[in-house]
């Protein structure tokens, strides 16, 4: 996977940001934390986590993760995760989730991934939930490839906002996996991701605004959605720039700034990009 994502981080740095000063070894860390102070913060969130308290355990495995206040430990890391989640620890279920399938802090495994994923999902986390559908999707962990199943798990978060789901659920209606092939449904839930800022999910409406499929032809707008993912470092959108400015069609003919978006694309290994930049004259 291009990045290492974990949800929990999110959660993390909003809470040590957030956080108001309450009476606990917990809320005295967080604060401490907001007070740049990472060492002091590690010694008594560790004290909590000690104590006990799965909240706590979550934010020592993170500041482990990160070496926040304490040299980076992905092996403690995983371990105070796993406490965290066998507690009942919603975020802390979907994390070890991400430890398996990255092979933080373990020996990377897909079977267990998905297990956690699924539990994770079980309890309504939509992450886990596009998770659950990814690994449907590409037949991960032990899984047949089932689009069907797919599509279900998508759908479930996406419906909750989930805008990597909501990408994923436009996909599936694209490319008519898991359900019939509907380009008004695409572009509706490409559209939403898109709102959410979803990098992907800008390129894929901006091109059916570009060529008019599944909604009206808007190659204005279209091509500023492109462009917008392009510069958020979308391959497949850097390249489709490069194709506008080498023919001219909706943008005046550029070779000097298709190179520059060819070479962007080639740089982050998209083939289309390669070849056109071998036969751009």
């Amino acid at each position: 996977m291009k990045a290492k994502r974990l949800f929990s981080i999110l959660f993390f740095i909003a809470a040590s940001v957030g956080m108001q000063a309450f009476a606990g070894d917990k809320e005295d860390a967080l604060q401490l934390l907001k007070n740049k102070q990472p060492k002091k913060a590690f010694v008594l969130m560790k004290k909590a986590a000690e104590a006990g308290e799965a909240e706590a355990q979550a934010y020592l495995s993170i500041m482990y993760q990160t070496g926040k206040g304490v040299k980076q430990d992905h092996a403690a890391a995983m371990k105070w995760m796993r406490t965290a989640a066998d507690q009942g620890h919603l975020i802390a279920i979907h994390d070890v989730g991400v430890f398996y399938e990255q092979g933080i802090g373990v020996k990377q495994d897909f079977t267990e991934a998905l297990k956690w994923y699924k539990k994770a999902a079980e309890k309504g986390d939509p992450d886990a939930e596009d998770r659950v559908g990814a690994y449907y999707r590409f037949g991960l962990g032990g899984l047949k490839q089932d689009y069907a199943e797919s599509f279900k798990w998508f759908m479930k978060a996406a419906e909750k906002g989930n805008a990597k789901a909501q990408f994923h659920v436009g996909v599936s209606f694209d490319a008519g996996q898991g359900v019939q092939k509907d380009n008004r449904a695409a572009v509706y839930w490409y559209a939403k991701a898109a709102m959410q800022n979803h990098p992907d999910a800008l390129n894929s409406v901006g091109l059916m605004l570009l060529e008019g499929v599944g909604t009206e032809k808007m190659p204005k707008e279209g091509l500023e959605l492109i462009e917008d993912a392009a510069n958020l470092g979308v391959a497949e959108a850097q390249c489709n720039m490069g194709i506008e400015y080498e023919s001219g069609r909706y943008l005046k003919a550029d070779k000097a700034k298709a190179r520059e978006w060819y070479e962007k694309a080639a740089a982050q290994g998209n083939q289309e990009a390669k070849q056109r930049l071998k036969d751009l004259k």
